[in-house]
């Protein structure tokens, strides 16, 4: 490796540490509670009081927190990929077109899931604890512990252990 690679790698990282520093600070004050947790990159968060964070968790760039009338609940060690989207809000579709209205409902994530790059969660989820959500998968029901789900809609693939520090 050369120095002007070393240069720019170097200074790569120390403007993406500065940005986490201050993306989480940003979190810190405006979420309804944050706890010791990292945002890498900029996010889009639509009412972030409503928004709850444990510890250890991360949410990555380009993520969408549509939390305007119900709470997102994020648990402990719960990572989240880049460009997901957790919508609290959606329409009613039993009703005629010209009528339709918005409902919203909470949405929980459990300690230690993991949701993958692109997912889509939908409002009144529930994921379980340690499940893990593929990439691109749109979640519309709820998910039981450690499972792995995919696909559209996410349907189980199959079940993950569990481990004794759990």
């Amino acid at each position: 490796m050369n120095i002007k690679n070393i240069f720019f790698d170097t200074l790569f990282r120390w403007k993406f540490m500065i940005s986490v520093k201050i993306n989480t600070t940003i979190c810190k004050f405006s979420f309804g509670e944050f706890g010791k947790s990292f945002v890498n990159g900029p996010i889009i968060v639509r009412k972030p009081s409503n928004v709850i964070i444990g510890d250890y968790s991360t949410i990555n760039y380009g993520c969408l927190l549509n939390a305007r009338e119900s709470k997102i609940r994020i648990g402990n060690h719960v990572h989240i990929s880049p460009n997901v989207m957790i919508n609290t809000a959606g329409l009613d579709l039993n009703t005629p077109y010209k009528n339709r209205l918005h409902f919203n409902k909470d949405v929980v994530i459990d300690d230690g899931v993991w949701i993958a790059t692109s997912a889509i969660v939908n409002p009144g989820v529930r994921i379980g604890k340690g499940s893990v959500v593929a990439p691109g998968a749109v979640v519309n029901t709820d998910i039981p512990e450690y499972v792995f789900v995919a696909g559209v809609p996410a349907v189980i693939k199959k079940n993950l252990p569990k481990f004794n520090n759990d």
